[in-house]
Protein backbone atom coordinates (compact mmCIF):
# COMPACT_ATOMS: atom_id res chain seq x y z
CA UNK A 1 0.00 0.00 0.00
CA UNK A 2 2.83 2.37 0.85
CA UNK A 3 4.41 1.62 -2.51
CA UNK A 4 1.17 2.42 -4.33
CA UNK A 5 0.76 5.70 -2.52
CA UNK A 6 4.33 6.61 -3.40
CA UNK A 7 3.71 5.76 -7.05
CA UNK A 8 0.57 7.93 -7.15
CA UNK A 9 2.46 10.81 -5.56
CA UNK A 10 5.23 10.47 -8.13
CA UNK A 11 2.71 10.39 -11.00
CA UNK A 12 0.94 13.45 -9.63
CA UNK A 13 4.24 15.29 -9.23
CA UNK A 14 5.20 14.34 -12.78
CA UNK A 15 1.89 15.66 -14.11
CA UNK A 16 2.30 18.92 -12.22
CA UNK A 17 5.87 19.24 -13.47
CA UNK A 18 4.80 18.56 -17.05
CA UNK A 19 2.00 21.11 -16.76
CA UNK A 20 4.42 23.71 -15.37
CA UNK A 21 6.91 22.95 -18.13
CA UNK A 22 4.17 23.48 -20.71
CA UNK A 23 3.21 26.81 -19.15
CA UNK A 24 6.87 27.88 -19.09
CA UNK A 25 7.17 26.85 -22.75
CA UNK A 26 4.15 28.95 -23.71
CA UNK A 27 5.53 31.90 -21.78
CA UNK A 28 8.85 31.61 -23.59
CA UNK A 29 7.07 31.60 -26.97
CA UNK A 30 4.98 34.62 -26.03
CA UNK A 31 8.06 36.44 -24.75
CA UNK A 32 9.98 35.65 -27.91
CA UNK A 33 7.09 36.85 -30.08
CA UNK A 34 6.82 40.04 -28.04
CA UNK A 35 10.54 40.71 -28.35
CA UNK A 36 10.48 40.12 -32.12
CA UNK A 37 7.46 42.39 -32.48
CA UNK A 38 9.22 45.14 -30.53
CA UNK A 39 12.30 44.73 -32.69
CA UNK A 40 10.18 45.04 -35.83
CA UNK A 41 8.56 48.19 -34.48
CA UNK A 42 11.93 49.70 -33.68
CA UNK A 43 13.19 48.79 -37.15
CA UNK A 44 10.07 50.26 -38.76
CA UNK A 45 10.57 53.48 -36.85
CA UNK A 46 14.15 53.67 -38.04
CA UNK A 47 13.13 52.98 -41.66
CA UNK A 48 10.47 55.69 -41.54
CA UNK A 49 13.06 58.16 -40.35
CA UNK A 50 15.34 57.40 -43.33
CA UNK A 51 14.99 60.17 -45.93
CA UNK A 52 15.44 58.70 -49.44
CA UNK A 53 16.41 62.11 -50.81
CA UNK A 54 19.41 62.06 -48.46
CA UNK A 55 20.40 58.39 -48.44
CA UNK A 56 19.99 57.62 -52.17
CA UNK A 57 22.53 58.83 -54.77
CA UNK A 58 21.42 61.99 -56.65
CA UNK A 59 21.20 60.16 -59.99
CA UNK A 60 18.66 57.72 -58.49
CA UNK A 61 16.63 60.53 -56.93
CA UNK A 62 16.61 62.43 -60.24
CA UNK A 63 15.41 59.34 -62.06
CA UNK A 64 12.55 58.99 -59.57
CA UNK A 65 11.58 62.65 -59.97
CA UNK A 66 11.20 62.14 -63.72
CA UNK A 67 8.08 60.07 -63.03
CA UNK A 68 6.38 63.00 -61.28
CA UNK A 69 4.40 65.75 -62.94
CA UNK A 70 5.71 69.28 -62.73
CA UNK A 71 3.07 70.37 -60.21
CA UNK A 72 3.80 67.30 -58.04
CA UNK A 73 7.50 68.17 -57.98
CA UNK A 74 6.69 71.73 -56.95
CA UNK A 75 4.51 70.48 -54.10
CA UNK A 76 7.26 68.09 -52.97
CA UNK A 77 9.55 71.01 -52.32
CA UNK A 78 7.45 71.83 -49.25
CA UNK A 79 8.27 68.56 -47.47
CA UNK A 80 11.56 69.71 -45.97
CA UNK A 81 14.59 71.88 -46.58
CA UNK A 82 16.51 68.83 -47.79
CA UNK A 83 13.84 68.04 -50.37
CA UNK A 84 13.78 71.67 -51.48
CA UNK A 85 17.55 71.66 -52.04
CA UNK A 86 17.42 68.35 -53.89
CA UNK A 87 14.60 69.45 -56.19
CA UNK A 88 16.28 72.76 -56.95
CA UNK A 89 19.40 70.79 -57.84
CA UNK A 90 17.23 68.59 -60.07
CA UNK A 91 15.84 71.67 -61.82
CA UNK A 92 19.39 72.72 -62.67
CA UNK A 93 19.75 69.53 -64.72
CA UNK A 94 16.51 69.93 -66.69
CA UNK A 95 17.04 70.63 -70.38
CA UNK A 96 13.46 70.50 -71.68
CA UNK A 97 10.47 71.99 -69.85
CA UNK A 98 6.94 71.55 -71.19
CA UNK A 99 4.43 73.64 -69.23
CA UNK A 100 1.50 73.16 -71.62
CA UNK A 101 -0.07 70.10 -69.87
CA UNK A 102 -0.07 71.99 -66.56
CA UNK A 103 -1.37 75.33 -67.82
CA UNK A 104 -4.51 75.10 -65.68
CA UNK A 105 -2.63 74.51 -62.40
CA UNK A 106 0.51 76.60 -62.88
CA UNK A 107 0.75 79.96 -61.20
CA UNK A 108 3.10 82.88 -61.73
CA UNK A 109 4.46 82.42 -58.21
CA UNK A 110 5.09 78.73 -58.80
CA UNK A 111 6.87 79.41 -62.06
CA UNK A 112 9.07 81.92 -60.33
CA UNK A 113 10.48 79.22 -58.07
CA UNK A 114 11.15 76.98 -61.08
CA UNK A 115 12.60 79.40 -63.62
CA UNK A 116 15.17 80.78 -61.20
CA UNK A 117 16.81 77.32 -61.07
CA UNK A 118 16.80 76.31 -64.75
CA UNK A 119 20.39 77.25 -65.56
CA UNK A 120 20.83 74.50 -68.16
CA UNK A 121 17.45 74.77 -69.86
CA UNK A 122 17.59 74.30 -73.63
CA UNK A 123 13.93 74.13 -74.63
CA UNK A 124 10.81 75.74 -73.14
CA UNK A 125 7.21 75.13 -74.21
CA UNK A 126 4.76 77.68 -72.86
CA UNK A 127 2.15 77.73 -75.60
CA UNK A 128 -1.28 78.96 -74.48
CA UNK A 129 -0.06 79.61 -70.91
CA UNK A 130 -1.90 82.90 -71.06
CA UNK A 131 -2.26 83.57 -67.32
CA UNK A 132 0.66 81.75 -65.68
CA UNK A 133 3.44 83.22 -67.83
CA UNK A 134 3.48 86.88 -66.89
CA UNK A 135 5.99 89.51 -67.90
CA UNK A 136 7.90 88.76 -64.69
CA UNK A 137 7.93 85.05 -65.54
CA UNK A 138 9.50 85.66 -68.93
CA UNK A 139 12.02 88.07 -67.44
CA UNK A 140 13.32 85.18 -65.31
CA UNK A 141 14.52 83.48 -68.50
CA UNK A 142 17.60 85.64 -68.09
CA UNK A 143 18.69 82.79 -65.78
CA UNK A 144 18.68 80.41 -68.78
CA UNK A 145 21.62 81.52 -70.95
CA UNK A 146 21.71 78.19 -72.83
CA UNK A 147 18.10 78.44 -74.02
CA UNK A 148 17.83 77.46 -77.69
CA UNK A 149 14.13 77.00 -78.31
CA UNK A 150 11.22 79.07 -76.98
CA UNK A 151 7.59 78.37 -77.85
CA UNK A 152 5.37 81.00 -76.30
CA UNK A 153 2.43 81.50 -78.61
CA UNK A 154 -0.62 83.16 -77.06
CA UNK A 155 1.21 84.38 -73.96
CA UNK A 156 0.14 87.81 -72.84
CA UNK A 157 3.25 88.19 -70.67
CA UNK A 158 5.58 88.33 -73.65
CA UNK A 159 6.26 92.00 -74.37
CA UNK A 160 8.94 94.13 -76.01
CA UNK A 161 10.56 94.50 -72.60
CA UNK A 162 10.93 90.75 -72.14
CA UNK A 163 12.23 90.35 -75.70
CA UNK A 164 14.98 92.84 -74.89
CA UNK A 165 15.89 90.80 -71.80
CA UNK A 166 16.01 87.64 -73.91
CA UNK A 167 18.22 89.44 -76.40
CA UNK A 168 20.66 90.38 -73.64
CA UNK A 169 20.82 87.01 -71.87
CA UNK A 170 19.71 84.22 -74.25
CA UNK A 171 22.05 84.63 -77.19
CA UNK A 172 21.96 80.91 -78.13
CA UNK A 173 18.36 81.04 -79.36
CA UNK A 174 17.71 79.12 -82.56
CA UNK A 175 13.94 78.57 -82.59
CA UNK A 176 11.37 81.17 -81.60
CA UNK A 177 7.58 80.96 -81.70
CA UNK A 178 5.91 84.27 -80.77
CA UNK A 179 2.68 83.78 -82.69
CA UNK A 180 -0.35 85.66 -81.36
CA UNK A 181 1.72 87.54 -78.80
CA UNK A 182 -0.11 90.77 -79.45
CA UNK A 183 2.07 93.03 -77.32
CA UNK A 184 5.32 92.62 -79.24
CA UNK A 185 6.52 94.91 -82.02
CA UNK A 186 9.64 95.96 -83.90
CA UNK A 187 10.90 97.58 -80.70
CA UNK A 188 11.47 94.18 -79.11
CA UNK A 189 12.14 91.93 -82.08
CA UNK A 190 14.89 94.01 -83.72
CA UNK A 191 17.22 93.87 -80.66
CA UNK A 192 16.60 90.13 -80.53
CA UNK A 193 17.80 89.66 -84.10
CA UNK A 194 20.87 91.77 -83.38
CA UNK A 195 21.91 89.67 -80.37
CA UNK A 196 20.74 86.22 -81.46
CA UNK A 197 22.37 85.60 -84.87
CA UNK A 198 21.87 81.81 -84.61
CA UNK A 199 18.12 82.05 -85.19
CA UNK A 200 16.93 79.43 -87.68
CA UNK A 201 13.15 79.34 -87.20
CA UNK A 202 11.02 82.35 -86.31
CA UNK A 203 7.23 82.56 -86.10
CA UNK A 204 5.61 85.93 -85.49
CA UNK A 205 2.25 85.24 -87.11
CA UNK A 206 -0.60 87.44 -85.87
CA UNK A 207 1.84 89.85 -84.22
CA UNK A 208 0.31 93.01 -85.61
CA UNK A 209 3.14 95.26 -84.43
CA UNK A 210 5.65 93.55 -86.73
CA UNK A 211 6.54 95.56 -89.85
CA UNK A 212 9.17 95.63 -92.58
CA UNK A 213 11.67 96.84 -90.00
CA UNK A 214 11.66 93.50 -88.16
CA UNK A 215 11.71 91.40 -91.33
CA UNK A 216 14.66 93.40 -92.67
CA UNK A 217 16.47 92.91 -89.36
CA UNK A 218 15.91 89.17 -89.59
CA UNK A 219 17.21 89.09 -93.16
CA UNK A 220 20.33 91.11 -92.32
CA UNK A 221 21.25 89.87 -88.83
CA UNK A 222 20.29 86.18 -88.97
CA UNK A 223 22.33 84.47 -91.70
CA UNK A 224 21.15 80.97 -90.66
CA UNK A 225 17.43 81.78 -90.88
CA UNK A 226 15.61 78.98 -92.73
CA UNK A 227 11.96 79.19 -91.71
CA UNK A 228 9.95 82.39 -91.25
CA UNK A 229 6.24 82.75 -90.53
CA UNK A 230 4.84 86.29 -90.79
CA UNK A 231 1.23 85.37 -91.57
CA UNK A 232 -1.32 88.07 -90.71
CA UNK A 233 1.47 90.63 -90.27
CA UNK A 234 -0.40 92.95 -92.60
CA UNK A 235 2.21 95.74 -92.43
CA UNK A 236 4.89 93.64 -94.18
CA UNK A 237 5.53 94.56 -97.84
CA UNK A 238 7.70 93.59 -100.80
CA UNK A 239 10.40 95.94 -99.55
CA UNK A 240 11.61 93.67 -96.75
CA UNK A 241 10.97 90.35 -98.50
CA UNK A 242 13.14 91.39 -101.43
CA UNK A 243 16.19 90.97 -99.16
CA UNK A 244 15.62 87.22 -99.17
CA UNK A 245 16.26 87.16 -102.92
CA UNK A 246 19.95 87.55 -102.14
CA UNK A 247 21.71 84.30 -103.17
CA UNK A 248 23.54 84.20 -99.83
CA UNK A 249 20.32 83.87 -97.85
CA UNK A 250 19.54 80.34 -96.65
CA UNK A 251 15.82 80.73 -96.09
CA UNK A 252 13.83 77.73 -97.31
CA UNK A 253 10.29 78.30 -96.08
CA UNK A 254 8.22 81.48 -95.90
CA UNK A 255 4.60 81.70 -94.71
CA UNK A 256 2.82 84.92 -95.61
CA UNK A 257 -0.91 84.17 -95.34
CA UNK A 258 -2.99 87.37 -95.40
CA UNK A 259 0.01 89.62 -95.94
CA UNK A 260 -2.08 91.74 -98.30
CA UNK A 261 0.74 94.16 -99.14
CA UNK A 262 2.92 91.45 -100.61
CA UNK A 263 2.43 91.32 -104.38
CA UNK A 264 2.09 88.25 -106.55
CA UNK A 265 5.16 89.38 -108.45
CA UNK A 266 7.27 89.19 -105.29
CA UNK A 267 5.88 85.75 -104.47
CA UNK A 268 6.88 84.59 -107.95
CA UNK A 269 10.46 85.86 -107.49
CA UNK A 270 10.73 84.11 -104.11
CA UNK A 271 9.49 80.81 -105.57
CA UNK A 272 11.93 81.11 -108.48
CA UNK A 273 14.74 81.41 -105.95
CA UNK A 274 13.70 78.05 -104.51
CA UNK A 275 11.88 79.32 -101.43
CA UNK A 276 8.74 77.44 -100.41
CA UNK A 277 6.12 80.18 -100.10
CA UNK A 278 2.86 79.36 -98.34
CA UNK A 279 0.24 82.06 -98.60
CA UNK A 280 -2.87 79.91 -98.12
CA UNK A 281 -2.71 78.44 -94.56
Amino acid sequence: MAAKRMTRRNDEHTRKQSHQDYIDYLKSIILKFTEERDLEKDYAKKVVKIDPFITLPPEIVFRILRFLHLNEICISRRVSKAWKRTIENYFQHIRVLDCVPFESVLTAEGLKGILTCLKNLRELHAETCWFSFTEESFSLLKNCPKLRSLSSSKCKGLTDKTLKLLAAHCKELEELDLSSCFQISDEGLVPLTENCPKLKEVCVSSCYGITDTSVEALAVNCPFLQDLDISWCYKVTDQSLSLFLNPEKKIKSLRIKDCSRVTQEMITHLVEKGISVNCFF
